[in-house]
């Protein structure tokens, strides 16, 4: 088995690692091979950030075996996305607008969002409220969205259009973020981060082995060089 860790132009090899990622292989169990990686690449990032004072924000790494993996880690700033419990109406209308969405699609997700939201039963012009949610076995929320995965139960805001394609989620967030949406959005901020105490970030793990991928989201508050988890999910 041939492994290289590749930052930049820094080449990382070390047996250790090499053990950890054959052992979860042999096992044959993505979710120890995705946890293993994680680690990996969060202790190289830490590693980084203690030398230079900055945590790469692009870390990749390449397995030559069979099958072969190919592992992609991506570390961001939370404090750029759109928040969706914080922003207005026309902030919202607009990012979905810069997506590609088509205004009444666009139009109909912002009434639907506000009607989840807001504490009254009274429906915005396209929106829904808890007659169109109970058939399908619950209500709305009257109140801020308090799990990232809970937006996929709006009416408008499928799983697929979320999770995929466009895949909203990148460019939203109801931890911390921006109340205003900026066209020059920049999801990962400058290439290297300095990581702040107590401030929000997010990592994506993306795990190609053989013909399946793997993606894998966490955003955690960072206090004293650990990840308090916020929110996770692997698809």
């Amino acid at each position: 088995m041939a492994l290289s860790f590749m930052v930049g132009f820094l080449f990382w090899q070390g047996k250790a690692s090499q053990a950890l990622i054959q052992a979860s292989l042999n096992n044959a169990n993505i979710e120890l091979t995705r946890a293993s990686l994680l680690n990996i690449f969060w202790e190289e990032g830490l590693s980084q950030l203690k030398e230079s004072g900055f945590f790469p924000k692009n870390l990749n790494l390449e397995i030559k075996d069979t099958p072969s993996i190919k592992a992609t880690f991506i570390l961001s700033e939370e404090k750029y996305r759109l928040n969706l419990n914080e922003a207005e109406e026309k902030d919202i209308y607009a990012l979905l607008v810069a997506l590609d969405f088509p205004p009444e699609k666009a139009r109909e997700m912002v009434d639907c969002l506000f009607d989840w939201r807001d504490p009254d039963d009274f429906h915005r012009l396209n929106g829904a409220e808890k007659d169109y949610y109970l058939p399908l076995g619950y209500k709305p929320r009257n109140g801020n969205l308090e799990d990232f995965s809970e937006i996929t139960l709006i009416k408008g805001f499928e799983p697929y259009i979320f999770w995929f394609k466009p895949g909203l989620y990148r460019r939203v967030t109801i931890y911390g973020g921006t109340k205003e949406f900026r066209e020059d959005f920049k999801s990962t901020g400058d290439d290297l981060i300095k990581l702040h105490e107590n401030e929000v970030y997010r990592l994506e793990l993306s795990l190609k082995q053989g013909k399946k991928t793997y993606q894998y989201l966490e955003i955690f508050r960072y206090v004293k060089g650990e990840r308090h988890v916020l929110f996770s999910r692997a698809w």
